[in-house]
């Protein structure tokens, strides 16, 4: 990419590429630089900027007067993947606040005694455009939505001036930050008068407490750039340089010692013998930046002013708006699948004055319904409203939140739209019995080919690290059993398992815990194991699984029994005559499922009369009979006399030579409703 036409410097921040020297890159700017100035065009302009920045700079440090202090207006834009409000990527409104208040205590010298390392320059989310109409703050974009195609990190770098001009919001006036899930670079920005952005790792975004750069001071970095700052040893190759002019040398700071850049937290091996290795803009770990210079602080403040005076004097930008605007952000559907009813969950955001009260309108699919919400939101605050058990079907759902707050004075913020696709799916569980010593134990769920093979990124993973130093045994996880439940829909899965000590779970469970057993791996759907492992699987087992369509039909362990009652009794074959010819799909009378009740289906029932459907015995002949007899403990409650054809005899004072079947119905205490039958041969006088 070619940076001709562009008149500044891309400050690519954190570990950009592996060609560079150093074991632990953070920054690419001296050889994008190096770049950049083989072009004639582009090397004038940078020199002409360079002299322009140095008279700024050189008449604030001769007038000699405190700074008043700047503030500079940020909107900040979140790249997802479409995950849920709050999870992964789609990170929340109170998060991206707290990165904001983290970065000024950071710019504010809250982590370093020395006042003078208070900069006087603070950062605010704005809620106001420069005549003074609300705006959203924080913005949030599906990537897939942008156009931009398929992500990978790649593609984001080589396209983020495209994301800038894209969503960037009136970037002469404000500062955009633009946050989105890639690694490689943690972060980057554009140098004045360059007004692209800031660029920023949604890892290294706000305050993990993770890792060497989980404090955000990657952020810190990075506004360093936007507000005009060179790396401590920018053009700075060894520790005693021949023309040591700082005005013009370096980083142009001449209260920043010189360096070649520090890694790491160096206490007592800096680069070279004076640099100040606590520097933000050096390349440290987080956990050793605490400060910027005076000289910095006085280099910032004249890059600002005299390049982005759109955004120092933008002052209507953070103020709260007057009047009451609630706004709406965040809209998302738990769990999606399996299940036509959901919750639907939504962030209400105040951006004006104290909101008390405002009705939420909400649609599926175009069928309207509300509920009023109450409460107290301050300017800034926000709430995360749910609306429980909502009908919203299966297939493409359509859901529009719409917040309606009486005298709102900014409508454009009141709607929020989503289209999910709620499959009916397939639940399955990966049920896990963890054996005494589960350490190394990790696993995922995959789609799959039909081989077994995985595709793309795991649905699941799941890992427990080694054990440390000294640990023994796992209490955890040890000994108990763990049911992950996953909707599926119809395909190839595959569930993979791995040991780090290559012995899979194989410890018994002697110590105790919530099982007996121990070791088993199992991946079931109702009552049908589709995979199974146990014990000593060594390094790795692999189990494929397929998500078939919904069993329409399920089979029947005692399918002539079609009154329930537990026994093939004379009643089952009278009801299946009851449905003869009956052309039906499903039928629990159709016996063989061929699609008819049919002569089949009475003589299959026929050969399992006197089945008893718990043991699928048979029964002997008149046992049950007996039984009522001996007990004395059924009650009879109809007696019915039926022909050899199931039919029902009427008058059962004439009689035709003939077999009959006297059928009775006894309540059996404790046991329930029985059907019993005696046949009888009958001769006509």
């Amino acid at each position: 990419m070619k940076f001709v036409k562009v008149i500044g410097l891309l400050v690519v921040s954190l570990i950009f590429s592996s060609a560079f020297a150093q074991d632990v890159t953070r920054c690419g700017t001296d050889v994008l630089l190096e770049q950049q100035l083989q072009d004639p065009k582009f090397k004038r302009s940078y020199k002409k900027l360079e002299r322009v920045a140095k008279k700024a700079e050189d008449a604030k440090r001769l007038l000699a007067l405190p700074d008043l202090p700047i503030t500079v207006p940020v909107i900040v834009h979140i790249i997802h993947f479409g995950e849920n409000y709050g999870e992964e990527n789609h990170l929340t409104t109170e998060y991206v606040q707290e990165a904001i208040d983290n970065v000024n205590q950071n710019f504010s010298g809250d982590f370093n005694d020395d006042p003078t390392t208070n900069t006087q320059i603070n950062f605010c989310i704005a809620n106001a455009s420069t005549s003074g109409s609300p705006i959203e703050g924080i913005r949030y974009y599906d990537w897939d939505d942008l156009g931009l195609g398929n992500w990978t990190p790649d593609v984001f770098y080589n396209n983020h001036i495209d994301v800038s001009n894209l969503i960037g919001y009136d970037r002469n006036n404000y500062c955009n930050i633009f946050v989105a899930p890639f690694s490689s670079p943690l972060g980057f920005a554009y140098i004045p008068p360059t007004n692209f952005g800031v660029f920023m790792g949604t890892n290294w975004f706000g305050v993990t407490n993770t890792g060497n750069y989980g404090l955000n001071r990657t952020l810190v970095h990075e506004l360093g750039h936007y507000c005009g700052l060179y790396h401590t040893f920018h053009l700075t190759s060894t520790c005693t340089p021949t023309n040591t002019n700082c005005v013009s040398q370096g980083d142009k700071v001449c209260d920043t010692p010189i360096t070649t850049g520090n890694f790491g937290c160096p206490s007592n091996s800096a680069a070279c013998p004076d640099a100040l290795i606590e520097n933000y803009m050096d390349y440290t770990n987080d956990g050793c930046m605490n400060l910027f210079t005076q000289g910095q602080t006085l280099r910032m403040m004249a890059q600002l002013e005299t390049y982005r005076p759109g955004v120092v004097n933008n002052s209507l930008a953070c103020g709260a708006v007057g009047g009451i605007d609630a706004g709406i952000n965040g809209l998302y559907v738990f769990d999606i699948g399996c299940s036509p009813i959901k919750d639907i969950v939504f962030n209400l955001q105040n951006f004006g004055d104290t909101l008390t009260e405002s009705t939420i309108n909400y649609s599926i699919n175009g069928e309207n319904n509300f509920i009023v919400w109450e409460g107290n939101l301050g300017f800034g605050e926000s709430e995360i409203i749910t609306i429980p058990n909502i009908e919203i079907g299966f297939g493409l759902i359509d859901i529009e939140v719409n917040v309606d707050a009486l005298g709102d004075i900014y409508e454009d913020n009141n709607v929020s739209n989503i289209q999910i696709d709620n499959y009916e799916g397939t639940l399955i569980d990966v049920v896990i019995d963890y054996d005494a010593l589960p350490f190394g134990f990790e696993w995922y769920i995959s789609e799959a080919d039909t081989s077994g093979n995985p595709i793309g990124e795991p649905i699941y993973e799941f890992n427990y690290d080694s054990p440390s130093a000294g640990t023994t045994f796992n209490t955890e996880y040890a000994c108990t059993s763990e049911t992950f439940i996953f909707c599926l829909e119809e395909g190839n899965y595959v569930v993979y398992v791995e040991d780090l000590f290559g012995n899979g779970m194989f410890y018994p469970c002697t110590s105790g815990g919530s099982i007996d057993t121990a070791g088993d791996i199992a991946i079931i759907n109702g009552n049908d194991t589709l995979n199974y492992v146990n014990g000593d699987w060594g390094d790795d087992e692999i189990l494929p699984f397929t998500v078939g369509p919904p069993d329409l039909c399920p089979p029947s362990d005692c399918p002539w029994d079609v009154d329930g009652n537990g026994y093939v009794w004379t009643n089952d074959i009278l009801v299946i005559l009851q449905y003869y010819g009956l052309e039906t799909e499903c039928s629990p009378f159709d016996i063989n499922q061929d699609g008819v009740v049919g002569v089949d289906d009475i003589l299959d029932a026929i050969a399992n009369f006197s089945t008893e459907c718990s043991t699928g015995e048979l029964r002997p002949e008149g046992e049950f009979d007996n039984f009522l007899r001996s007990e004395q403990e059924g009650q009879l409650i109809t007696t019915t006399l039926y022909n050899i054809m199931g039919q029902e005899v009427q008058n059962k004072t004439y009689l035709d030579t003939g077999i009959y079947v006297i059928v009775k119905e006894w309540d059996v205490p404790e046991v329930g409703v029985f059907i019993t039958k005696e046949k009888i041969y009958y001769q006509q006088n």
